[in-house]
């Protein structure tokens, strides 16, 4: 009778064991799916977080030029009023060819279709004394390049803060002497008829005839805004209209080291 009794009681065991591992690897599965679970529902917590944060920082870098959209998100955008019409890749230049050294001199040695600068009445000018130029600049954050005061008088209205972006390309209208790391700056290349009226550059500044394209490889501080109308050489009683937009930045500064640089023929002049 006992040996039944012992037999019985290894077959209880045997069944409690089977029992206790069937309810353990349960138990181990339904913490797996748990875990999976938390694990998923945490990755989309981060997800949703990201974008609120990305789309925060879309919107602050679409108020102010200094603060950049995260990876992957919209470049950042001037307010409208000063916005305009940016370029993420340069237009074909015909004739463009390495700009070696921005720091030098043009010269129409180098460059045969390179003028200077001359005393003629622009043909763009229009009747009538300009307006003084109402340029002023608006708030800038900490450590941001000043604009100095004696360049306010090229611009209309509002001058915002603004920050040239690596891979973008810019450009300057240039002639024969002129610098090729100059002042100012536009986000397209200009003809020769947009250069002296939207653009108010009169022809005692500038030959032109050529265009500088510079693409920079880090972020570059500057300035932009609305372009003032400006007397007509040699002439006080008409103006150039001015409108365009306009950039500046600390002339005699960027170099070879800054980007990529070239320069090319300027578009030829349409007719006014």
């Amino acid at each position: 009778m006992s040996n039944q009794i012992v037999a019985a009681l290894e077959r209880a065991a045997k069944q409690i064991v089977h029992s206790l591992g069937e309810a353990a690897a349960k138990a181990e599965q339904r913490l797996l799916h748990e875990t999976a679970d938390g694990l998923e529902h945490t990755a989309r917590s981060h997800r949703t977080f990201d974008e609120h944060a990305a789309s925060d920082l879309e919107r602050a870098a679409a108020q102010h030029p200094d603060v950049h959209a995260p990876h992957g998100a919209s470049d950042p955008v001037l307010p409208t009023a000063a916005a305009g019409p940016s370029l993420s890749s340069p237009p074909e230049l015909h004739g463009a060819e390495p700009l070696a050294d921005p720091t030098t001199k043009l010269s129409a040695a180098d460059h045969p279709y390179l003028q200077p600068s001359s005393l003629d009445r622009e043909v763009e000018a229009l009747p009538g004394a300009p307006h003084p130029g109402t340029g002023k600049p608006v708030d800038a954050p900490p450590g941001h390049v000043e604009l100095p005061r004696e360049e306010w008088r090229t611009f209309d209205g509002p001058i915002q803060p603004y920050v040239l972006q690596p891979g973008t390309t810019y450009y300057r209208a240039v002639g024969d002497t002129q610098y090729p790391n100059g002042s100012y700056w536009t986000q397209h290349p200009v003809t020769e008829t947009e250069l002296r009226s939207d653009f108010a550059v009169l022809n005692k500044w500038n030959g032109d005839h050529g265009v500088v394209a510079f693409t920079p490889n880090h972020p570059v501080q500057g300035w932009i805004g609305t372009v003032a109308p400006m007397p007509a050489t040699g002439d006080l009683g008409s103006h150039l209209a001015g409108g365009g937009t306009q950039i500046w930045l600390q002339p005699k500064v960027l170099g070879p080291e800054d980007g990529t640089w070239q320069i090319a023929p300027a578009v030829e002049r349409s007719d006014p």
